[in-house]
């Protein structure tokens, strides 16, 4: 198996930089959810998908989670079960986002380079387009082949490009070489640098909260360790908590008290990393 894998590797190298540049595209396409879920052919595989996505939606997991707790223990855990399935799946959201602003960076950035491959290669700039449009991700795939088709009547692609605002960048590079008489490889090469220094910074920001974010879901935790050592001690602070009206103030208090910290700890750290965008206009 090992040897198997390295004569994999051995022949991706001695693969021409442009088929090297859309297997790479045809990873990053593979690793976004939606796309996946749109291929899946099995028609049951697609109705369980979509069952994921519905109980996926804020207020249904807030209903399911209010229901459970309410026949569990009581209307105010029940209340309680349901804001914190409703703030945890927020933060949930928020952090996917991010992470899916980044996908889309690395996969506009390798649409670019294979693009540039393309170019690079000698191919022209509608079957270039077109190329790339075959492995790239399926939110890129028809615009490129739209501009690509444009290219091959003797039109710009500008147009079809700029519909889709991660595009605005490759839109603005192509359409400053066809007026400008600028290489369109040069024009890519220039966008894939600031596509790099983009996800360069994303990275750094990545890195940087990586700690406040591993401190807050700590702190966040610590109410449960806390119970879970005072139930094995024999305390019985489950009992206290639920069945008494000082325990389910203070329970009340503990739980909304520490979903803010939480919360407002995720926004805190998701704002920043997330205003960046995959757009970026060369110089």
């Amino acid at each position: 198996m090992s040897a198997g894998l390295l004569l994999a590797a051995a022949g991706l190298t001695l693969l021409p930089p442009a088929a090297r540049a859309r297997l790479r595209l045809v990873w990053l396409a593979d690793t976004r959810w939606p796309e996946l879920s749109a291929q899946t052919g099995a028609p049951a595989m697609r109705r369980l998908l979509d069952w994921v996505r519905l109980a996926d939606r804020t207020p249904v997991l807030a209903v399911l989670a209010g229901a459970s707790g309410w026949l569990a223990a009581g209307p105010v855990p029940g209340l309680l079960s349901a804001t914190a399935a409703a703030v945890l799946n927020r933060c949930r959201r928020r952090l996917s986002q991010e992470r899916a602003a980044t996908v889309d960076s690395a996969a506009l950035s390798a649409v670019v380079a294979a693009l540039g491959a393309e170019q690079a290669a000698g191919a022209p700039l509608d079957t270039a387009l077109l190329r790339v449009a075959g492995a790239a991700p399926r939110r890129y795939a028809e615009l490129l082949r739209a501009a690509g088709r444009q290219v091959g009547r003797g039109g710009s692609p500008g147009a079809a490009l700029a519909t889709e605002a991660d595009l605005t960048g490759l839109a603005v590079a192509v359409e400053l070489a066809g007026r400008t008489g600028l290489p369109v490889n040069q024009a890519l090469q220039r966008l894939r640098a600031d596509l790099r220094a983009d996800q360069q910074i994303r990275a750094a920001v990545g890195q940087v909260l990586a700690g406040p974010r591993a401190s807050a879901l700590l702190l966040a935790l610590l109410p449960a360790v806390g119970l879970a050592i005072g139930a094995a001690m024999g305390a019985g602070p489950l009992r206290v908590l639920l069945h008494t009206s000082t325990g389910l103030a203070a329970l009340a208090a503990g739980v909304l008290l520490d979903l803010a910290g939480l919360y407002w700890t995720v926004r805190l750290t998701t704002g920043p990393s997330t205003a960046g965008s995959a757009t970026v206009k060369p110089a």
